[in-house]
């Protein structure tokens, strides 16, 4: 993939053209180009194994002209940015709720917008109507169980250019007002743009954010896409699952598809369940569909298949290979994280969460699961050490002298301040106000009162 023009998207090479052509020739306003350039660049986040290799500094040579009107001129043709048709996609079915901020948000962002709709009964298609002034294409087809055949239709149908698959329960947030249209003018530039797809920065608000989705590809990559759900695009013909080079962008796309009551409406996982079991027989190999099997099914299916499923898509994704973007072992990591949590197996998740910081140290699922299994741990042994003492209390009436305090309360005391680490407050307020702060215990007993004083105060 190697292209020497590549090197002007190379920010080690643009900060140190930069700093040359200032030191030799001053300042002037074709620098500006290379500061827009690197601020656009910093808004990528993770970029390919293949970007070192097609923009290494050192295939490429930094001259200085022999003027200023030559650097100019040098800067401009390298550095320009070009505005190219852009499509949006969006599939429709009773999308009253939301269709209307999904293409408003479209607004100045894209040239036009094909709706595809599969039988929508509500409101949908009346407010499609209502925002359409002549740059929406709405076509209209039947539900058969398959979105890929959908997003298919929607290339087919579209001009020469980018395409930005968007659904109609999420949305481009105002405050990032033409973000979009200045990616995909960078990248029209760019001497392989045929061979990239781009991923928005999913904000969703029961999943948190979720990077490395396809959304955006020009329509002469020739990629088309695949799965009946959750499907993903690939380059047409291609049967080895080999995936194009990604790039991700800080790109926000706002999602809300997922909250509980909108999937229990839309009864959406009950059919992505029924879909993703078809994709399992199609391809069986592939680890993608037994994750989304996993994930969708984590709560309803038998907990003997849930384990079945884990087992083969680990098998099936190759851990030597986890860089890979076909590759599911950190996704899959997380999600056994996540099941092994609501099992309430707390040293598995820990296990788990030190394999996963195996490949990604600073990984913040495994940093959450570990320390908040921790403490779930720790408050279930409390909780247990509390149940032992109570009876042990209950057991000796008649306890040995007291050395640490004066009417032999020690044991009261403990009991006290187990209730509190337990977050039973008003149980614990009862033992230490009958506790007196004489003998060795006074520190303690007085730390306590203090810390209940201020759960009383943040309970206002």
């Amino acid at each position: 993939m190697n292209d020497a023009r590549a090197v002007w998207y190379n920010q080690s090479f643009l900060s140190q053209l930069r700093t040359t052509l200032y030191k030799k020739l001053g300042d002037f306003d074709e620098l500006g180009l290379i500061d827009y350039r690197l601020h656009m660049l910093s808004k990528i986040t993770i970029t390919p194994d293949f970007w070192e290799e097609i923009v290494d500094v050192n295939d490429y040579s930094v001259s200085i002209y022999d003027s200023l009107e030559e650097v100019k001129k040098s800067l401009k043709v390298h550095l320009c940015t070009k505005d190219e048709f852009t499509t949006a996609i969006v599939l429709t079915y009773n999308e009253d709720r939301c269709i209307r901020r999904c293409i408003h948000s479209l607004r100045d962002e894209v040239d036009e917008i094909i709706v595809i709709d599969t039988g929508s009964t509500d409101e949908t298609l009346s407010i499609i109507g209502q925002l359409n002034e002549g740059h929406i294409k709405v076509l209209q087809t039947t539900w058969e169980e398959d979105f890929s055949k959908l997003r298919n239709l929607g290339i087919d149908e579209s001009n020469d250019g980018w395409l930005f698959f968007i659904d109609a329960d999420e949305w481009l947030n105002s405050n990032e007002k033409y973000l979009l249209k200045e990616f995909l003018s960078l990248f029209s530039t760019f001497p392989l743009k045929y061979q990239l797809t781009l991923s928005p920065l999913i904000k969703d608000k029961n999943e948190g954010d979720i990077m490395g989705v396809k959304r955006i590809f020009h329509k002469r990559s020739e990629i088309r896409f695949y799965g009946k759900v959750h499907e993903e695009p690939r380059r047409h013909g291609d049967a080895t699952l080999q995936s194009q080079e990604n790039i991700n962008l800080r790109l926000p796309i706002y999602h809300d598809g997922y909250m509980p009551d909108i999937l229990e409406e839309k009864n959406k996982a009950e059919r992505n369940l029924r879909l993703l079991f078809k994709m399992r027989e199609i391809e069986s190999y592939n680890p993608r569909w037994l994750y989304f099997l996993i994930r969708e099914g984590m709560d309803t299916v038998s907990s003997t298949y849930i384990e079945t499923l884990f087992d083969q898509a680990f098998n099936y994704s190759n851990e030597e290979n986890y860089k890979s973007q076909k590759n599911y072992t950190i996704p899959l990591m997380r999600l056994l994280l996540r099941y092994r949590f609501k099992q309430q197996k707390y040293d598995i998740v820990q296990d788990v969460a030190n394999r996963l910081k195996g490949y990604q140290p600073k990984d913040s699922d495994a940093v959450f699961y570990s320390t908040v299994a921790y403490i779930f741990k720790m408050k279930t042994e409390l909780k247990t050490m509390l149940d032992e003492v109570i009876s042990f209390r209950e057991n000796q009436l008649d306890l040995e002298y007291d050395e640490l305090h004066s009417e032999e309360l020690r044991i009261d005391t403990v009991i006290a301040m187990l209730l509190f680490e337990c977050g039973m407050y008003e149980q614990a307020n009862k033992y230490f106000q009958f506790l007196k702060d004489e003998g060795l215990l006074p520190s303690i007993i007085n730390m306590y009162k203090k810390a209940l004083m201020d759960v009383e105060y943040f309970r206002g």
